[in-house]
């Protein structure tokens, strides 16, 4: 959302289903790159609704299984940004400026969450038949220009713990809570997001 202060925010995105059988012994390609070009398009993408209903009824997980992932992802989406801050060169810090990063994830047959990549500058792009697009797209875009040219316009409870949600965009992460937590000793510590059984 912002680079000066530092905003985050998190959303679904969408599933890609691989045109080819898993096989860990498969020497497919399609198998395991689900965004190869040579993917069909038909049957292809898919939201977090539908992938909810396919693996409690094709692999039995419980109904709330994408609720407890969402969460999870996010505690791993925001560790990520926390790393990209400490590195030798963390993100810029420009007033006005903004960026959009995808992150990939997999998921196994018991239910592991397993982080791939993250990437910089995603494709921006129309996934059909999903009620994702363009509507991901626009709800970006009319945050980021709030942000910055009308701030005044978003709601005045605009923190992490008050689960602030613009449209599908959920914030993970405000600079200035963040500072506010920090003097009174409550800020950001992943020995205390990450319990030890996960």
């Amino acid at each position: 959302g912002s680079l000066q202060p530092q905003l985050v925010f998190f959303h679904d995105g969408f599933i890609r289903k691989s045109d080819t059988k898993y096989s860990e012994h498969s020497t497919n390609k399609n198998t395991h790159v689900t965004n190869a070009v040579s993917q069909s398009s038909k049957d292809h993408f898919f939201n977090f609704t539908y992938l909810n209903h396919a693996l409690h009824s094709e692999m039995d997980f419980p109904l709330e299984y994408i609720a407890r992932a969402r969460e999870y992802l996010k505690k791993v989406t925001l560790f990520m940004f926390h790393t990209a801050r400490v590195q030798p060169q963390p993100l810029g810090r420009i007033k006005g400026r903004w960026h959009i990063f995808g992150v990939d994830w997999m998921i196994d047959q018991y239910g592991h969450i397993h982080l791939l990549e993250g990437n910089g500058y995603p494709l921006v792009s129309h996934y059909p038949g999903i009620g994702l697009t363009p509507r991901v797209w626009q709800e970006m875009t009319d945050l980021i220009l709030d942000i910055h040219t009308n701030p005044s316009s978003l709601n005045s409870r605009f923190t992490v713990k008050s689960n602030y949600k613009y449209g599908g965009w959920t914030l993970i992460f405000n600079e200035l809570e963040e500072a506010y937590n920090l003097k009174n000793g409550q800020g950001y510590n992943p020995c205390n997001v990450f319990p030890q059984e996960v």
